[in-house]
Parts: structure tokens; sequence; C-alpha cells
């Protein structure tokens, strides 16, 4: 069996593995008593087996393993009650609905948006995507349309997650915005009818709206699933999904949710989730998936005259702007419309990913990808400003052609990162480990090379130099003699043989160790009708921290939320009361720690736990 056959074999098991109830339509016919929700298991062993027989117990129409251990069913209160109870249990969230974002307009021949970023360009330089895939999280998609028949993927296979009713089987689209934005991304260059961002790209439809353009956040979770598995199960990163298009939304914001931490399972396992900012002329910080910081967000302007789409969602969340007004596209039964949303900006630019990807597919790797992808959109965006833009923030424009432009070789063909072990060094440290990466002018590791290739400070470092691998390599410098409170400018010159590169870096001991400072503990309490948050700071060596100034937000899953700042006392804690609160989950995020002379490490926060009242 070859590589590929053993995939393909693979994959059919995690489908397997993957699949649930009937598909269907999804909030139409939820009832009352019942409605759906999604069910997260805590991360600990025996979480996948304890999920399933939930599951089951609770006829679930989804089961998710790979974003994380839960499911998604129809559960009445007794139900909820006795999960909420279940120590195994840490999240019990209602499913929201969530809908396309277009907005229809008239015909128009030409597909501007594509010739607005100058993606023909790029396929006249031999740039078409080939090699890269894009999963389309949508209506599904119509590849009997004479421009999107041949771009199926044959090795990915295309699914349905809605999930209640009656649908189309296998993604196949009975709506008609899935099969339009398939055709911004990879409709096929064959002189005939439109050609997309990406020609060359293969397509995956995963369908997660009903023919009436709605669906589940627990159907869009199960997709996301679906994806995560198929990353996980692949041996190489040219098997994965390297792109996914989102051009949904509902309100919401960026907490702490089963919905959020799907998105970033999905991302973290190597796809670039694009999505639509939305269509409320509003702050794209109020709806989801738009604010999470994992995704890439899009907002809309119009090609024609490089003005900011009036409907489109704006804000800090947005990364970048494409084409989404008057754009044409292939619809249901083999024709072409063209549309306006958000919607069809974003296609763009997962479609530029894709050609991104297709360039460099052979040195990406499913760890890097997502970086070095957002990297080269942000990098090669065209500076403009949007004439109308709501906020004070300029986003990039897309532009196809410079994301696959040539590379700019560095002067050296080998280029030397430096890093030192820590920032400060103890009066007692008396060594510091340099982290040096090796690259050459593609970005490629440089392998194997010897202790005798560097130098520090024009001195052989001989045998303190070690390979940790992929062209990381760590030399253990002498720092016994350094003067305290003095800055050591230290420089490593590295060769391979024929060219060389030298990085520096600042190394210092200092004889007053910086204060750090993080949120050790979260713990909730609740009486009839208050309910209390106390939070606790502590420094690095566990040390409670008097008069740090906290700010927090206690949220709801009604989507309300309250806020509140104080000093913490003697024992490093501060409490926040609110006073008759609603039953329900919550949650909270801390916004802020401050205190004069230390620095807040939001990375080595706890985990906020949760509570439900």
């Amino acid at each position: 069996m070859n590589q590929s056959q053993s995939f393909i074999s693979m994959l059919l098991m995690v489908i397997a593995m993957l699949s649930t109830a009937p598909f269907g339509q999804v909030m139409a016919q939820q009832s009352e008593d019942k409605p759906l929700y999604v069910v997260v298991l805590k991360d600990v062993p025996g979480a996948r087996d304890e999920s399933r027989r939930l599951a089951a117990a609770h006829g679930a129409v989804h089961t998710y393993r790979a974003v994380f251990s839960g499911f998604a069913a129809p559960l009445n209160a007794a139900a909820r009650e006795a999960l909420a109870h279940n120590p195994n249990v840490e999240l019990i969230e209602k499913a929201f609905e969530v809908h396309a974002i277009n907005i229809d307009s008239s015909s128009n021949e030409v597909p501007n948006g594509v010739d607005r970023i100058d993606a023909e360009k790029a396929h006249a330089a031999g740039q078409t995507g080939l090699g890269a895939r894009v999963a389309v999280i949508d209506t599904g998609i119509d590849f009997d349309h004479p421009d999107l028949s041949g771009q199926e993927d044959t090795t990915v296979p295309s699914l349905s997650f809605v999930s209640r009713g009656k649908t189309t089987d296998g993604g196949r689209d009975d709506h008609g915005h899935g099969t339009h934005v398939a055709g911004i991304v990879a409709a096929v260059s064959d002189g005939v009818g439109v050609v997309g961002v990406s020609p060359g790209a293969k397509l995956v439809s995963l369908k997660v709206l009903n023919k009436r353009g709605s669906g589940s956040s627990a159907d869009i979770i199960a997709a996301l699933d679906y994806i995560t598995a198929v990353n996980q199960a692949a041996s190489s990163y040219a098997e994965m999904i390297h792109v996914a298009n989102g051009s949904f939304g509902g309100s919401g914001s960026d907490r702490d949710s089963s919905y959020r931490r799907a998105f970033d399972a999905t991302v973290a396992s190597g796809s670039l989730v694009v999505v639509a900012a939305g269509n409320e002329s509003d702050d794209a910080a109020n709806h989801v998936p738009a604010a999470y910081d994992s995704v890439f967000t899009v907002s809309a302007m119009n090609p024609a005259d490089d003005r900011f789409a009036s409907f489109s969602n704006y804000g800090g969340d947005v990364d970048m702007s494409a084409p989404g007004v008057a754009i044409n596209s292939t619809v249901l039964g083999g024709g072409y419309a063209s549309w306006n949303g958000t919607s069809m900006a974003a296609p763009h630019v997962a479609g530029s990913a894709a050609l991104y990807v297709g360039s460099a597919i052979d040195s990406l790797t499913p760890s890097t990808a997502v970086n070095q992808i957002r990297i080269a959109l942000l990098g090669s965006g065209e500076s403009i400003q949007l004439v109308g833009d709501p906020d004070t923030i300029d986003e990039s424009l897309a532009d196809a052609e410079a994301v696959v432009g040539p590379i700019q070789p560095p002067a050296d063909a080998i280029v030397a990162l430096l890093n030192a072990d820590k920032t400060v060094y103890a009066e007692a440290d008396t060594t510091a480990t340099l982290a040096v990466q090796v690259r050459d002018e593609l970005g490629d590791p440089v392998l194997n090379l010897p202790p005798t290739a560097f130098m520090v400070d024009g001195a052989p470092v001989l045998a303190s130099a070690s390979e940790s691998g992929g062209g990381d390599y760590a030399i253990v410098i002498d720092i016994s003699a350094f003067i305290l409170d003095t800055d050591y400018a230290v420089t490593v010159t590295v060769t391979d043989g024929l060219l060389s590169s030298i990085a520096g870096t600042v190394i210092r001991k200092a004889s007053v160790q910086p204060l750090t400072i993080h949120v050790s503990a979260i713990e909730y309490s609740s009486s009839k009708r208050n309910l209390s948050v106390s939070l606790t700071v502590s420094d690095t060596s566990s040390v409670a921290v008097e008069g740090a100034l906290i700010s927090i937000a206690l949220h709801h899953d009604s989507g309300a939320s309250w806020s509140g700042s104080a000093l913490t006392g003697s024992d490093g804690s501060v409490s926040f009361t609110l006073r008759s609160a609603p039953s329900g989950h919550y949650n909270t995020s801390v916004n802020e720690v401050s205190k004069e002379g230390a620095s807040y490490d939001a990375t080595s926060n706890i985990d906020d736990p949760g509570f439900d009242k």
C-alpha cells in the first residue's frame, strides 16, 4: 500500500469515527423543551470514553473527538442538570444559530474582485495554488457546475454536518451561497465563465448551513472537528487541509466557549481559518467567529472605487480587507451572479492563502504554516486607505500577485537568529544558553553544522555548540565574571564554510530581579441570590502579591457581562460579587493586572474553571 492509499484508509477510519445522526436542517425543528446543547468534557484520561457513553445516553447528533472531547445533543432541563453534576463535564452551552452573510445584487459579467487583487497576474506567472486544499464551510458546493467540475478533492471527502431533517449528502449545495464562495476561491481557468483566485487548488465541501442559509454552532464545531482530525491523521503537511473559509456569522464576543475552542484547535492543528467580518455595519468584536484572535478576519471593500463597503463590519479584529461588492461568481444550476457581502470578501483572501500554499508547500510544516501564511498575507497586502472606513485602522488590501511574488534572498545565503534563555540573569547564574537558528536564503534549516562553525565575540566555541534539531543550535557561555547591572553585547558568528552571518543579543545580570506576576487562582462561590468570584495574584515564586490592580469581566451564557476592578489584599486575593445573579453558566476573563515595578505575564494565568449557578 502506498503512502497516499495509507492516508486515505486512515482518513476513512477517522470519518467512520466521526459519523453522527442523519443529516438535516438544524434550528427549525428544535423543540423548546429540548434545544440543542454542546457539552465539553474535561481534558483528562478517559474523556473520550466518557464522552462516547454520554453521547449515546443523550441521543447526540454530533460527537467531537479532535477539537475537544464532547458532543452535541438535544437536552431538557433535567438532562442538563444531571450533566452539570457530572465531574467529567467542563462546559454545557446552548448551540446558537449562524447565518450565511451575503447580500444579493444585480448581474456583473466581470470577476472584478479577482482583477482588483491581481490574481490573474499570479496565474500568468504560473502560480495557481496547485497542491493547496481549501475547505469551504458553508451551504455546500455544486460540483456539477462547469467552473467547479473537477475541483472537488478526491483524497479528503466532502461531507454534510447539518444535524437534523432532510438535506443533501456529501456536502452538495441546496442554497447557492457555498457555490458562490467556492467559485471565488477556485473556479477553473478554462476561458469560460469566471476564474477563481486559486484555480489550481482543490476544494472540500463541508456543509453546515441548510437550504435557507442558516445553521447551528454545533454543526460548525463538527466540521471543525473533522478538519482537525484530518490534519492529525496526515503524515505530512501536503496531506492536510491547508485553508478553511467560513463566510458565516452570529452574535457573540471573544470569550471562552466551546465554539471558540473549536476554532482555536483547528488553527492549532495547521489550518489557516479565514472568516467574514460580517455585514452589520458594526464592530466585528460583537460577532463570532470574526472576533476570535486565532482566525483571519476579512472586511469588504468596493473594487470599483476603493471605498469601504457600507455594510461591512470593521474594527481591531479585522486582519485584512478584500473585494466584496458586485462580485461575480458561480451559482446553482451552472450559472453566474453578482453578490455583495463580506461572505464574498473572505474567499478572496482564502484563495490568496491557497496561492501561497501552492508556491511554498514543500517548505511549510504543520507547526509553522499558519503563522507563515499570515505573515505572507499581511506582508504582501496593498497599503490603502479605504474611503468611508468607520474606524481609524487602515487594513491592507489582499494582493494575490504579491503574496506569491519572487522571494528576495538576504544579502548572505546563511542567516542566524539569536536569543538568550533569559532576559535578565541573577547574580548566582554562571552560564547563559544562546539559542541560534540557522537558515538559508529560502528559510530552510541549515543542518549538521559542527561546533567549529560558531564563534562568540570572535572566539571559537568549540564543543559547547550542539544541534537540537531542525537547524536550531544551543551554545553555552560563561557569564560568571559579568558585572551586575551592566549590559554585555554578545555576538555569534556562524559560517557554513563559504558564507557567514552575525547575530547579536544583550545579556545583563541584575542585582534586583524584576517582579513578574500572574493570576494563580480563580474560585467561585454562590449563595441563593449572589455569586462571588475570587482571584489571587502571585509572582513566579508563588508568593502572594499585595496591592495589584486587577480588572475582570464576568460573563453569563446569555451574553450578558459585568466588569470590575479592585486591588488585591495582603493574601494576594480580591473578590467580586454579583448581586441577584441569574442562574446559568459563568466564566471570568482577566482584562488587566498591574502593579508598579512589576510585569504581568498573562500566559501564566491559571485556566478559568467556570461556574454553573
